[in-house]
């Protein structure tokens, strides 16, 4: 009887022994392919978090991220395969929609950034209006940051009374309005945030007031193919990236720090950039939101009518609650 029961009792240490490595290995973590479209902490502080307070971990990734730098190179990785998901604004994914790329909005981040004209400190421009007959630089014509210049000035019905001047990227723009070869330009207030503390630069009006109430801002992407062949993959990245900004906001201590480490964001500039770092808690998109920025890109001719993406093909909530 009792080699009978040392008998069993090896077989199950031995099927076990057979079993157990299968099984864990099923539970390996799933790999995912992140990334940010563009430098900035509200892309950057959620990616951080996510590494490195372990929310992929949490939710079975083993993630790879990617800073990118801007939306055309993220989207051509995407239509490559080198990447699955990732964050960037939704005027863009629907830009790179309307190409053809296989581009889907898997959640609104909630981040809605209000951009401002921005003129040096010792401007006679003490207001928008005082614009009048002056010159505002933008990137590049054509993209969403002249558009957005655009809506500025028709809100204040100076569109056909201040000249729009392509200066380039962002240090090309301060150079130009420090020479005086334009008066201001439009831009968020993270990349000027050091440059606003030090006194050089001041913000007047706000773009957010003549865009439509509902209106969607930055928020995740994935591939269609992914979405369709490893959505646990996009419901795991999802989450994690969700719970990281939730972590970002709620815990100022760390990310003040961050903001100052790895932004580089000085004493002076951290406290009002944190300040802007308010995100969705489900991730839910309002369609009515992401419809009013096809719009808008349709409206100021961003994006030809023919090539608008259709709004059901564009997104899912399948993903948030």
């Amino acid at each position: 009887m009792a080699r009978h029961l040392l008998r069993s009792f090896l077989l199950v240490l031995v099927v076990l022994s057979i079993v157990v490595p299968t099984s864990s290995s099923t539970l390996a973590a799933e790999k995912l392919r992140y990334a940010t479209a563009f430098k900035g902490p509200e892309y950057d502080m959620t990616a951080l978090a996510a590494e490195e307070r372990g929310f992929w971990k949490r939710y079975g990734l083993e993630t790879k991220w990617f800073s990118m730098k801007g939306g055309s190179p993220t989207f051509q990785a995407l239509a490559a395969g080198s990447i699955d998901m990732g964050t960037t604004q939704a005027i863009t994914t629907i830009q790179a929609a309307s190409r053809g790329l296989p581009a889907v909005v898997v959640a609104d981040m909630g981040y809605v950034e209000d951009w401002k004209m921005w003129v040096r400190r010792d401007s006679p421009v003490k207001k928008p209006r005082d614009l009048r007959g002056g010159k505002v630089g933008t990137s590049r014509f054509g993209g969403a940051a002249h558009a957005f210049t655009l809506a500025f000035l028709r809100g204040l019905g100076l569109e056909k009374d201040v000249k729009i001047v392509a200066v380039g990227g962002l240090s090309s723009r301060i150079a130009a309005l420090r020479s005086g070869a334009i008066d201001g330009f439009l831009l968020t207030l993270p990349p000027l945030a050091n440059l606003k503390a030090k006194g050089e630069i001041r913000g007047m009006g706000s773009l957010r007031a003549n865009l439509p109430r509902k209106w969607m801002g930055m928020i995740l992407f994935a591939s269609r193919k992914v979405v369709q062949e490893k959505p646990r993959i996009v419901s795991a990245g999802v989450k994690a990236i969700l719970a990281a900004a939730d972590f970002v906001e709620r815990n100022p201590e760390w990310t003040l720090a961050k903001l100052k480490s790895y932004s580089r964001f000085s004493e002076e500039a951290v406290k009002e950039v944190y300040a802007t770092l308010r995100f969705s808690k489900d991730g839910k998109i309002d369609p009515e939101a992401l419809k009013n920025a096809i719009d808008f890109l349709l409206e100021y001719r961003i994006v030809r009518k023919e090539k608008a993406p259709a709004l059901e093909n564009i997104y899912t909530n399948q993903f948030v609650q």
